[in-house]
């Protein structure tokens, strides 16, 4: 009786600890899944957040794309509208010299009616297009735009952030283990990841308005890049030939930060061998800028007439589409942009909606060092930030013999965890990829038809999320804490 006494007692306490270790790894598993969900959900939220920014940064980009394309038709239909009316001017001279040719006369006075009427049309349309335009303008540049910008500033700023942040940890963390909750350490280290997410932006902030051809700005020369690269082909470059000897030739550049300016010719192109030059006459002509409250001058035009220089295929492109100033065009386009002597002065040629152009701050990726940039590549601690939770649930909330009152006097087993809590780590990242290895169809709609990486910026929305292992500053900082 008495070994078998001793067994029973023996075995009751070896049930106990069973018991009681099962109940303290269920609720290691618990806040472990807290903590998981908890960073994992953090870091979805914040590239979320930057998707954000870069989806509105993307819609500013289209905006001013869509002006650009407003200029660059009503510069080209002013050159239309040019060239048809000095085609007529031609034509009543010639109707009057052939006249009396039999039977030519009738058809030139055909041809110089259908270009009166043609013209009528044209100055009818162009009337109503142009305050049409510079409204559009207008409605892009100051109720589009404007409210993109202060809403990507919001989305990425550090107040902000630092609140969803919060709330969302404690939200999945309350929903995946209801006692438990984010250490008062574990918030001062999420606290700490939120202010170096934030040193890995920049906030670019921008000139001012009407600074001048000379006038350059770190952030707006980034932002001013993009936009030229994703100008589309009519906008690029306006160019054709008819019968060998004529050309029509146009370009719209972002001259300023807030200076969109066209300018289209078509002449009578004349090749000559060398060492001759060739003969150029312009025909018809026009220019259009989208400018506030200023009237500059067309030429030189983008960089003191030195063109675009493309950092993405280390080109240099003409202002203009090579259009210059020391050109008969040049001459012609400066002093008459608009076809005064079709009834437009000058003033037509200026659409003055387009109030902020780039003068909007926004945040971009920084570079980390004079040769990199964070996110410049999907993998390592430079990927992106990482963010660190740790939860802790107090040794009590488990259901242990101890807390259910089972075992008393010498079957008693007393519960202790360091500073009376469960707790768990877990540390999340976010990081930049845009696919490049999927087939040439799926490359081609969500990835880079050029197969080649992509450094993360605000621009593309490929921010992603996953689980990380957690850095060893955070992790000292935790495991030290007293």
């Amino acid at each position: 009786m008495p070994l078998v006494l001793v067994l029973l007692i023996v075995l009751c306490i070896g049930l106990l600890v069973t018991f009681n270790t099962g109940q303290v790894v269920g609720r290691k598993v618990e806040v472990t899944n807290a903590a998981d969900a908890a960073a994992y959900s953090i870091a979805v939220e914040q590239a979320r957040a930057r998707n954000l920014a870069a989806y509105l940064n993307r819609g500013r980009v289209a905006n001013e794309v869509a002006i650009a394309q407003m200029v660059s038709l009503n510069s080209w239909l002013t050159m239309v509208h040019s060239t048809s009316y000095h085609f007529e001017k031609f034509m009543d001279v010639v109707s009057v010299l052939l006249s009396w040719v039999p039977g030519l006369g009738e058809v030139l006075i055909a041809i110089d009616r259908a270009m009166t009427a043609l013209n009528k049309a044209l100055k009818g349309f162009r009337n109503a297009f142009i305050p049409g335009v510079n409204a559009a303008i207008g409605t892009l540049d100051q109720v589009f735009d404007h409210p993109y910008a202060l809403a990507a500033s919001a989305a990425l700023s550090v107040p902000a952030t630092e609140a969803n942040v919060f709330a969302m940890a404690s939200k999945v963390v309350r929903d995946n283990a209801p006692d438990a909750e984010i250490t008062s350490i574990g918030r001062g280290v999420l606290a700490k990841n939120v202010y170096q997410a934030a040193s890995q932006l920049e906030h670019y902030k921008m000139p001012g308005k009407g600074q001048g051809l000379n006038n350059t700005n770190a952030g707006a020369e980034r932002y001013r890049n993009v936009v030229m690269a994703s100008r589309d082909t009519f906008t690029r470059a306006r160019e054709g030939t008819a019968f060998g000897v004529f050309r029509n030739r146009g370009g719209t550049d972002l001259v300023e930060y807030d200076r969109w300016a066209a300018v289209d010719v078509f002449e009578f192109h004349l090749p000559l061998p060398w060492p001759l030059d060739d003969v150029d006459f312009p025909l018809g002509w026009g220019g259009t800028q989208a400018v506030n409250g200023r009237k500059p001058n067309f030429f030189p035009g983008m960089r003191n007439g030195r063109g675009w220089k493309s950092p993405y295929d280390n080109r240099t492109y003409a202002a203009y589409n090579g259009t210059s100033r020391g050109s008969i065009s040049g001459r012609f386009i400066e002093g008459d942009p608009a076809g005064q002597e079709m009834g437009f002065k000058r003033d037509k040629a200026y659409l003055n909606q387009y109030r902020h152009g780039l003068n909007l701050a926004y945040d971009d990726v920084k570079q980390r060092d004079a040769k990199h940039a964070y996110s410049e590549i999907p993998e390592g601690a430079d990927a992106g930030p990482i963010y660190t939770v740790e939860v802790g649930m107090a040794i009590a909330a488990a259901p242990t013999s101890s807390a259910l009152g089972i075992g008393a006097g010498r079957m008693a087993l007393k519960d202790e965890a360091r500073h009376d809590q469960i707790r768990a780590m877990a540390s999340a990242q976010v990081y930049f990829n845009r696919p490049h290895e999927y087939s040439p169809f799926r490359r081609s709609v969500w990835g880079r038809s050029d197969g080649k990486f992509e450094m993360g910026n605000m621009f593309s929305p490929y921010w992603q999320a996953r689980l990380v292992a957690t850095p060893d500053m955070d992790r000292r900082l935790l495991v030290g804490a007293p």
